[in-house]
């Protein structure tokens, strides 16, 4: 008997801008924000089983039950299609865990499509869509796989952009952040309304960052650092001072713009080029050995 077995990859997300405009009836907060994948990618392997579900993985910190969303996902394709299969999942983790990076998310999604297309179901990607959404709210924009996207109402719904691609370095100081704990830090007082999403948006094209050279160089990136903006990021570092060193290093190595990732504990600064990066890296490693510091850029999607 052939055994169906299905490989998926779950890239991370970084938020280069979210403002939080007010918190709705339902509980959940409105937001606008510009979600940006990356290439750094958990390796997600779908093996079907005779029924039921498994997953296992080599971070030892994951919950291995329905408190894992790649958990979630299959429990509720399988409940709400009958599916009389069952499957084991396996998660090469390499994005950090509650680090703000949409990890728990994009193994939903991947988890989603990839039974879509090893059982062969024929799932629309809009469907697959109303699935995530019951799912987590970041889901969404994870199954629509837009490499740049305008998120907005709960963070769910997702327009694609067109941007230029980046090059970025990403800090870890090992924290897990809980999203609902920094989200029940804020109130409406805290919304920026002289912030401009349609001035980020036009200045994220490259209108006025220059252009892609052809050894994968960017020009200045000073007017869009300017504009990054993230509205949990002073709550999150009132709460955690490390984010705030984390700022300080980057902006002590050069980087022009940093912010904080979500609602933590990813920073992430914007770069020039990878070499540059590499030396940042290289530097930053040396002052701080417990944090993790990766080097990455846009996702190409194909």
């Amino acid at each position: 008997m052939l055994t169906m077995v299905k490989v998926v990859w779950a890239p991370a997300k970084i938020n280069l801008y979210l403002n939080i405009l007010k918190k709705r009836s339902d509980g959940y907060h409105e937001v606008e924000t510009v979600l940006q994948l990356v290439d750094l990618c958990d390796k997600i392997s779908l093996k079907e089983i005779r029924e039921g579900i498994t997953l296992s993985s080599d971070n030892s910190t994951l919950p291995r039950d329905g408190g894992n969303f790649a958990y979630r996902a299959a429990e509720l394709l399988i409940g709400e299609l009958k599916i009389k299969r069952g499957v084991r999942i396996h998660i090469d983790k390499h994005i950090p865990v509650a680090s703000g990076l949409g990890g728990g998310s994009s193994d939903a999604a991947a988890v989603l499509t990839g039974l879509n297309e090893l059982w062969r179901l024929g799932l629309t990607k809009i469907e697959l869509v109303e699935l995530g959404k019951k799912v987590g709210t970041d889901v969404p924009f994870f199954i629509w796989g837009h490499t740049t996207a305008l998120g907005f109402g709960r963070g769910e719904e997702a327009v694609r952009l067109e941007a230029m691609p980046r090059w970025y370095v990403l800090v870890n100081p090992g924290l897990e952040i809980s999203t609902k704990e920094i989200y029940s830090d804020w109130k409406a007082i805290s919304t920026q309304r002289d912030k401009d999403i349609n001035l980020f948006i036009s200045t994220l094209k490259g209108k006025s960052t220059g252009t892609l050279t052809s050894t994968g160089t960017l020009t200045s990136t000073s007017k869009l650092s300017d504009l990054l903006y993230n509205s949990l990021e002073q709550l999150a570092s009132a709460r955690y001072p490390v984010l705030l060193e984390i700022k300080r290093e980057l902006k002590d190595l050069g980087v022009k713009g940093v912010l904080m990732s979500g609602s933590g504990s990813t920073v992430f600064g914007i770069l020039e080029n990878r070499r540059e990066g590499m030396k940042i890296k290289s530097r930053l490693c040396r002052r701080r050995e417990e944090w993790e510091v990766i080097v990455n850029r846009t996702l190409e999607v194909k």
